[in-house]
């Protein structure tokens, strides 16, 4: 959350929790890429730091549920 702005993180948090509802890896991958979609022009650093570093949201999903 150190990329994104104090006034955004409720919507941001809700981006991400978004992932663990997934049911499956293609679903969790497809979610993410939908969140990177909606952030990249409302929110460009955020999106930046989430495509580099976010794989481990989405891998925590994978391997922890």
């Amino acid at each position: 959350m150190s990329a994104t702005p104090k006034n955004a993180w409720g919507w941001v948090k809700a981006l991400l929790h978004s992932v663990y509802d997934q049911p499956d890896a293609d679903a969790v991958h497809a979610q993410f890429d939908r969140i990177l979609d909606a952030l990249v022009d409302k929110l460009p650093a955020v999106a930046e730091h989430l495509d580099v570093h976010g794989h481990k949201v989405a891998d925590s999903r994978l391997v922890g549920g």
